[in-house]
């Protein structure tokens, strides 16, 4: 009798373990996260509302709410150069940063911020992406974080307070730069590069810290640099390469499932539909619009075609070789410039 008691009595007992086993797998399934995402543009710019935001708001949904990412904008969460350091740390979860805020550590990878080389920042964002995942040695600039994607802006205008018409113009005028390249070039040209962030380069432009301002469309529209200066030379300056990184400690928390919903909407993707094209070339499309209906009358011009030879000859070239020189004893250099070169030209439609 007793064994006929025991043996219903050992089959509720494993019953009621595979119920709990369950109810925790579910429990676990479930979880959820929150991040921290920092960057340093206004949240009414164009950056966040093309870019960041509808990047955020795709990994909610493609992870079906289980990562839900608060955005901290203008610097609210930390410093825009301290933005790399504070992913390392922890402090953010994930950050926009570019090469500007490490400088050398990237210089392999600036092959895309050289003078004249990007046509479109959606190319320039398929570009960035299979430079990145054909090359090792690129992928390992990134040991300490991970990298969600990689774009680049539009390339830069100037945007002053008045008419440059030749390359002799420039001479001694003070300009906000960022990165290297761009930062060279300007020396190249005679001018007297700056690098302050975005959010401080408005009241140091007003005041004549700054004679004229390098910049993409988002950044002179949602910043209002055309209040200042009313003229802007699109001159096809070098583009900025952009990154977004994410605390790795914190990806490895994730469940397969979840890092392969984040991938679905990053990447390539991230950077043609958000981050990149997504964002500055539709700025490009839309700033003379956008300013016009602001109230502000501004001159958009180009150098005529000898003077943007003297461009491409006294800056372009000699940085091109520079280039390869300087990075050639740290990784296949000339390969990745070529490859640069050749997949902006087979992406650019």
């Amino acid at each position: 009798m007793k064994k006929f008691l025991i043996i219903p009595m050992v089959i509720a007992l494993m019953m009621s373990f595979c119920l709990v086993g369950t109810v925790s797998h579910s429990v676990a399934a479930e979880k959820t996260w929150v991040l921290k995402y920092h960057h340093e543009m206004p949240a009414t710019g164009s950056y966040h509302r093309y870019g960041h935001k509808p990047w955020a708001d795709a990994v909610e949904k493609a992870t079906k709410g289980r990562v839900k990412i608060q955005i901290y904008p203008l610097q609210t969460l930390v410093k825009a150069k301290d933005a790399w350091n504070a992913v390392r740390s922890g402090l953010a979860d994930i950050a926009w940063s570019f090469t500007a805020h490490q400088p050398g550590r990237f210089d392999l990878f600036t092959s895309l911020e050289l003078p004249f080389m990007v046509t479109s920042a959606e190319a320039a964002a398929k570009t960035a992406w299979a430079l990145y995942e054909k090359y090792p040695e690129l992928q390992g600039l990134f040991t300490d974080i991970k990298l969600l994607s990689t774009w680049t802006t539009a390339s830069y205008s100037i945007v002053s307070k008045k008419r440059l018409n030749k390359l002799e113009d420039l001479k001694g005028l003070k300009i906000r730069s960022a990165g290297p390249w761009q930062t060279n070039l300007m020396k190249l040209y005679g001018a007297s590069p700056m690098y302050i962030p975005m959010p401080d380069v408005y009241i140091n432009f007003q005041k004549g810290v700054l004679d004229a301002v390098a910049a993409p469309a988002d950044a002179y529209v949602s910043f209002k640099f055309y209040e200042v200066g009313q003229y802007i030379n699109q001159v096809n300056l070098p583009a900025g390469l952009h990154f977004l990184v994410m605390n790795k400690k914190r990806w490895n928390e994730f469940p397969p499932d979840i890092q392969k919903a984040i991938a679905s909407v990053s990447g390539a993707y991230a950077g043609v539909h958000f981050l990149g094209g997504g964002t500055f070339d539709r700025a490009e499309r839309e700033a003379p619009a956008a300013i016009k209906k602001a109230g502000y009358d501004v001159t958009f011009y180009k150098p005529s075609k000898t003077e943007m030879d003297r461009f491409i000859e006294v800056g372009g070239k000699p940085l091109w070789n520079k280039w390869l020189n300087a990075n050639k004893s740290k990784g296949p250099a000339q390969a990745i410039f070529d490859d640069t070169k050749r997949l902006m030209k087979m992406y650019t439609k």
